[in-house]
């Protein structure tokens, strides 16, 4: 990523988040649909979760609300306008038809 900053002529710190924000349960469906399987995501009551991490448990549940403006008013082009495109390009699928 650094290098494609640079290459560009970008300077400065920049946010590398996606302007398309999805939570972790989006994620991990987009992965299992793009790999033709089947995931089977738990609903864990928070206060388990809090007895086995103690307080890391508070970084996992909240959200980050990251915004990548500097890229945004720099008009940085994204490679994939969408998440599942996203996550197509780093399947099996799509390096078997590059073959």
């Amino acid at each position: 990523c650094n290098n494609v900053l640079k290459r560009n002529g970008y300077k400065g710190i920049f946010n590398l988040v996606t302007p398309n924000p999805v939570i972790q349960k989006v994620i991990l469906n987009s992965i299992a649909k793009n790999n033709n399987r089947k995931i089977i995501i738990p609903n864990i009551p928070l206060r388990i979760i809090y007895l086995l991490l103690g307080e890391v448990t508070q970084i996992i549940n909240s959200s980050q609300k990251v915004k990548p403006e500097m890229l945004t008013q720099k008009n940085f082009k994204y490679n994939f306008s969408n998440l599942d495109q996203a996550i197509a390009s780093l399947s099996s699928k799509s390096y078997d038809k590059m073959s």
